[in-house]
């Protein structure tokens, strides 16, 4: 029985199929977005390795949490961020097409002549990507905690309570530096994203308890804008030219510089930390 020989598939058709694959399931970070992911991959690849590292060698559980660690912040933390990244690119395209779509049909002009407003009652589809973009915030933030609690041998993820957790923790010169670096944002993150003993954080919110729009889409004569909805965006915002996806944008340069800078932290004072020739891992 003749069968045809089929010729092999070379390197580069296995890279064009990828490539296009990823260009439709895919989402990529911009590189600068990347940078502390990179220190950190850099850091713990490192010719000679940091202490802790080399300890895993021979060390099952010490394996395992540097498997937690690793994991944790260069796949769970990094690719989290994307979502964040990508359903706020979804947001900024949708309110960008309306706004142009809408303004083109001149109707904000005849409004202005009667002094109406009009206001669309389904806005289900911007809804889905805010609620998935605060959603992919709070599980980056989860993560993240999750992954630098297992450089101190434990499992932790809870970032409103992080500080507390690190209080004490060896090496106490990392610790230290961790909590105080997280001071710097809990509380910034507690209305969108954690709660507090009075307050449920619009996350929790939209978990557990109700429905949160991204705003009510007003067309009107001042123009084509989100109100309320979960930013509670008002008229102040208005006049302060902050878009729903300004606000948002807001959201997400916060959780960047805040992993940015603890993952910086974190390296800075490990390397300080394992520097000394009197520490074992």
């Amino acid at each position: 029985m003749n069968s045809e020989k089929r010729s092999p598939i070379s390197p580069q058709e296995i890279g064009s199929v990828g490539k296009a694959a990823r260009s439709i399931v895919g989402y990529e970070l911009a590189p600068e977005k990347t940078r502390a992911f990179s220190e950190f991959r850099n850091y713990i690849t490192a010719d000679p390795k940091p202490p802790f590292v080399l300890q895993a060698d021979g060390d099952p559980d010490a394996a395992r949490w540097l498997k937690l660690l690793r994991e944790g912040v260069l796949e769970a933390t990094q690719n989290a961020l994307a979502c964040v990244y990508y359903h706020h690119n979804r947001i900024a395209e949708m309110e960008s097409r309306v706004t142009s779509v809408l303004y083109a049909t001149g109707i904000v002009e005849r409004l202005q002549a009667c002094n109406a407003a009009i206001v669309p009652l389904n806005t289900v589809a911007i809804d889905a990507e805010y609620q998935a973009f605060i959603l992919a915030s709070r599980r980056c933030l989860d993560y993240f905690t999750r992954a630098l609690a297992a450089s101190f041998h434990a499992h932790f993820h809870s970032f409103r309570k992080f500080g507390n957790f690190l209080t004490d923790r060896e090496p106490v010169v990392v610790s230290r530096a961790l909590k105080a670096e997280h001071q710097n944002y809990v509380d910034k993150f507690s209305r969108a994203l954690l709660s507090t003993s009075t307050t449920k954080s619009t996350r929790d919110l939209i978990s557990h308890y109700e429905y949160l729009s991204a705003g009510s889409l007003n067309i009107g004569p001042l123009g084509i804008f989100f109100l309320g909805g979960g930013e509670q965006i008002g008229h102040s915002a208005l006049v302060e030219g902050k878009t729903l996806t300004k606000i948002l944008g807001e959201h997400k340069d916060l959780l960047q510089g805040c992993i940015d800078n603890l993952l910086r932290t974190f390296i800075i004072f490990s390397r300080r930390y394992y520097g000394r020739t009197d520490v074992r891992p």
